[in-house]
């Protein structure tokens, strides 16, 4: 905020000398930066509104510092004023009453640009999805980790997103997954608002390399809309656990005792509710959701409308 109020105060500055320049009754032009005076040169003098003459000499004044005037950054020369008198660096008050208020708009103007082309931030009631576990996972793979936890238990993390579920009156969902996994990064990326492109990390099975692909919805129509909509329904509805099926010991011992085993298909992610209890509700079904390119134009995404149609059916389940 201080570098915007300066910011304003030099635009200030310029309204400021532009000001002066049009005024009938200010003779001299004020200086565009504080300290620094540029008086006008009339017939071998200086000329200031009110003041007598001020005669100019080459010579570096006595008083006068290396910098200048009071240090203030002025060239190294000296002004003479007629004896008796003192140098007066600015215009009459009229004017002076005038350039602050220039200032001070400026700085409001410059203000009030930047808070509307700054991007709207959430209310203080919206909700925010809760997400577990928390990221970005620190000491684990190398900081490959970046939705699952792949290095510590599984079930601790269920039983802490189901009491934060229990907590905010909300209903837990499970995404059974895996880092290497894109369309487990896909489904965050849409839960959480994303939209118009999406940069996802995958690997093949293995895992043994992993790469980076950035995605491009194209979609017919502005999708903003319709992505903060899913992401605000998510939000007020759901708690999301991150359960880790390919490197954590325990991941499969989460499915068992929530009785979701028999619903897994051999495919991730595995995307589910469960209830109050921690047992399972419902999974949701991929086929009635997913959008795909498989051209050169490749694309992995979700129909939002649908999307949100099908997590609201699985929500309703858990109740």
């Amino acid at each position: 905020m201080k570098h915007l109020i300066k910011s304003g105060m030099i635009l200030g500055d310029f309204l400021r000398l532009g000001w002066s320049l049009f005024r009938s009754d200010a003779q001299a032009v004020p200086a565009p930066v504080r300290g620094v005076a540029h008086p006008t040169l009339r017939h071998g003098t200086l000329c200031q509104p009110n003041h007598p003459p001020l005669r100019f000499h080459r010579q570096p004044h006595p008083s006068a510092s290396p910098l200048g005037r009071a240090g203030a950054g002025t060239a190294s020369f000296g002004l003479d004023s007629v004896p008796g008198t003192r140098p007066n660096w600015f215009p009459n008050a009229r004017v002076q009453r005038g350039l602050r208020a220039a200032r001070y708009v400026g700085a409001c103007l410059l203000i009030a640009a930047v808070l509307l082309l700054a991007p709207p931030q959430a209310s203080a009631g919206q909700d925010t999805l809760t997400t577990l576990p928390q990221t970005p996972i620190h000491g684990c793979r190398g900081g490959k980790a970046k939705l699952y936890d792949e290095c510590h238990a599984q079930v601790p993390i269920f039983d802490k997103a189901l009491r934060k579920a229990r907590g905010q009156g909300k209903t837990l969902l499970v995404s059974y997954g895996a880092e290497w996994c894109i369309w487990c990064h896909v489904f965050h990326a849409y839960v959480t608002g994303e939209h118009g492109s999406f940069t996802h990390p995958y690997s093949n099975e293995d895992d043994i390399e992993r790469y980076s692909a950035t995605i491009h919805e194209r979609a017919e129509t502005d999708p903003s809309g319709p992505a903060a909509g899913l992401a605000a329904f998510v939000s007020e509805n759901f708690v999301l656990v991150h359960i880790d099926s390919r490197y954590a010991t325990d991941g499969w011992d989460v499915l068992d005792a929530a009785g979701a085993t028999e619903g897994y298909g051999n495919w991730l992610p595995y995307i589910f509710t469960v209830d109050a209890a921690g047992q399972f509700a419902a999974a949701l079904v991929s086929e009635r959701v997913e959008t795909r390119r498989d051209t050169d134009d490749w694309f992995r995404g979700y129909d939002r409308v649908r999307l949100t149609s099908e997590l609201s059916r699985i929500k309703e389940a858990a109740q």
